[in-house]
């Protein structure tokens, strides 16, 4: 009895952990009618979703300035809320030493 009840927990375990597997790779890979609409925000005044057009000025400063002070070759900063793309800067560059500049994408 003991070795059948063990065997049938085992099994149990198996089918939940392939289920829970299964599902977690679901999840992880979306599908491509999301992906597409994620690559394709469209673009907002801050002010439509809440967002303070000063603190987005103050953070494109302090990206500009980690940039002037040689903390970082480049940045890319995007902001998104609710689906709608708010904010996106582009400071500095991708190689230094090339002086590659840095794109959006």
């Amino acid at each position: 009895m003991r070795a059948s009840l063990r065997a049938w927990r085992f099994g149990l375990i198996v089918v939940i952990a392939s289920t829970l597997g299964g599902a977690a790779a679901l999840r992880v890979e979306p599908a491509a009618k999301e992906r597409e609409l994620v690559r394709d925000l469209a673009k907002v005044v801050p002010a439509e979703v809440g967002v303070s057009a000063a603190r987005l000025q103050r953070l494109d400063a302090h990206m500009q300035a980690m940039v002037d002070d040689g903390r970082l070759s480049g940045a890319v900063t995007m902001l998104a809320r609710h689906g709608k793309l708010v904010f996106v800067d582009v400071v500095g560059v991708q190689d230094v030493e090339t002086g590659a500049a840095i794109t959006r994408d």
